[in-house]
């Protein structure tokens, strides 16, 4: 596997290359009628508002987890000595 695939891969956006969480699979129970944009199409993203037939393949951008900086990475990170239960009044 490639180190750039080291993640592993996911389906993308060919328009915007939004992950999966902002595709939608139109799905057979709606009728062509009832879609506003490019009623052929079967996947739509809901981010750039594109309809399109396929989704790309991408390796993943990071492995998950918490964002870097922020307090659930910083206790996360940090020596479990270091931190207190509760409050010690």
């Amino acid at each position: 596997m490639s180190e750039d695939a080291e993640f592993g891969v996911t389906d993308a956006c060919p328009f915007c290359d939004a992950g999966p969480e902002a595709l939608y699979r139109r799905g057979p129970g709606f009728s062509k009628s009832q879609r506003s944009v490019d009623p052929d199409k079967d996947w739509y993203c809901r981010d750039c508002h594109q309809a399109f037939d396929d989704p790309t393949r991408r390796p993943r951008g990071h492995p998950g987890g918490f964002t870097e900086g922020s307090l659930a990475h910083q206790l996360d990170q940090a020596d479990p000595s270091d931190l207190t239960p509760g409050d010690q009044r």
